[in-house]
């Protein structure tokens, strides 16, 4: 990201780049506080008490997160490796779109995915989007006026991110049950 320029990225677009460490390739998004509006009443009161518990080691015993926790999708060694695809602006993010390597492999993954969110869908009233796009999020724009005004960058980012980061690749072992307060603040599931 520094090779944009994150000085001029913030001070043109209102481009809020995430540290490093915040990182990540989300597999399947369990719940979030979005969507206590959508989840099955009588689900509501648990899910809101387990957001308002988190980070707590007690907060990822609730049946709707452990349940994530003992699916395919977190118990497979998936072993995904991924390729720089494309630099993406989707709304308010700025993202690299990864490409899979190994075709059978990733769709064994969304098979499982999907039948994890067909269950989350039954039992709790949310479930994945579809269709799933393996991406690594670089930032947030703060508005969409900057947003827009980065569109027309995208396309020459993309060439600079891509000499930089060449034929490198990203494997996601395995999935992890994490938490976060923020996009850049996250808390792993021990055990």
């Amino acid at each position: 990201m520094r090779t944009l320029g994150l000085d001029r990225l913030l001070q043109t677009y209102g481009f809020c780049a995430l540290p490093f460490s915040s990182y990540h390739v989300t597999a399947f998004d369990v719940a979030n506080v979005a969507d206590l509006g959508r989840c099955r009443a009588d689900v509501r009161d648990s899910m809101n008490l387990t957001f308002e518990t988190l980070p707590a080691v007690e907060a990822f015993d609730a049946e709707f997160l452990v349940s994530a926790v003992s699916s395919e999708l977190a118990t497979e060694a998936w072993n995904l490796t991924f390729e720089y695809g494309e630099l993406r602006r989707w709304g308010g993010v700025l993202a690299i779109e990864l490409l899979p390597q190994d075709d059978a492999q990733f769709q064994a993954f969304l098979s499982a995915r999907a039948s994890l969110s067909r269950r989350y869908r039954e039992g709790y009233g949310v479930g994945a989007d579809e269709p799933y796009t393996p991406h690594l999020s670089l930032g947030y724009f703060m508005n969409r006026d900057g947003s827009e005004l980065a569109a027309a960058r995208v396309g020459e980012w993309d060439d600079r991110l891509r000499a930089t980061i060449g034929s490198s690749t990203v494997t996601l072992a395995t999935a992890s049950l994490y938490g976060f307060s923020d996009m850049a603040t996250f808390f792993r599931r021990r055990g």
